[in-house]
């Protein structure tokens, strides 16, 4: 292959959809991955998604973090002497996943470029909702009075910041041409 072809293959592609048809889209998929996620809530996944996915690897983190505190996960909740924390529908970070995929899926960055910031963009929000879920923790465990902050209003706009962040990186970083 020519160094021209080859330099051609990593130029941004063409738009392929007015700017309309792209937020449509953004919002049909994010739309069908709320309907899909809802649905699989009221399944046998549920357990799945709160326990294997969000309560068991956040107490394994605190864990990690302090291992006096004997956090464990029982169900849907950290649970520790003298306490717990009950994870339910949402702490799971996967509405903030969902707006990261849709938003993927409908940028000009080609394939490569978008398989990449789809799995590197996935595990980063899952791993920063297992810190949330840890700070989260601490809050209870420490200072009740820093909850609620942290619940509804720190934690949430971290994990949006973070996608914003990953998606301005992932459209705006220029695809550069493998040097021979």
């Amino acid at each position: 292959m020519s160094s021209k072809a080859c330099a051609d293959l990593f130029q941004p592609p063409e738009r392929r959809a007015p700017r309309w048809l792209q937020v449509a889209l953004f919002l049909l998929i994010y739309a069908a991955f709320q309907w899909g996620y809802q649905s699989l809530r009221s399944s046998r996944w549920d357990h799945w998604f709160i326990h294997q996915l969000t309560v068991q690897p956040a107490a394994w983190l605190v864990q990690v973090i302090s291992p006096a505190e004997a956090v464990q996960a029982v169900g849907y909740r950290l649970v520790w002497p003298g306490g717990g924390l009950a994870l339910r529908a949402g702490c799971d970070g996967f509405e903030v996943i969902g707006l990261f995929i849709a938003a993927v899926l409908v940028a000009d960055v080609g394939w490569r470029r978008g398989l990449v910031a789809l799995v590197s963009g996935c595990v980063t929000i899952w791993a920063l909702n297992q810190l949330r879920i840890a700070a989260l923790y601490a809050a209870v465990r420490y200072d009740r009075s820093w909850f609620d902050s942290l619940h509804t209003g720190v934690g949430p706009l971290i994990l949006i910041a973070a996608v914003a962040g990953m998606y301005a990186w992932m459209v705006r970083r220029p695809l550069v041409a493998p040097t021979a």
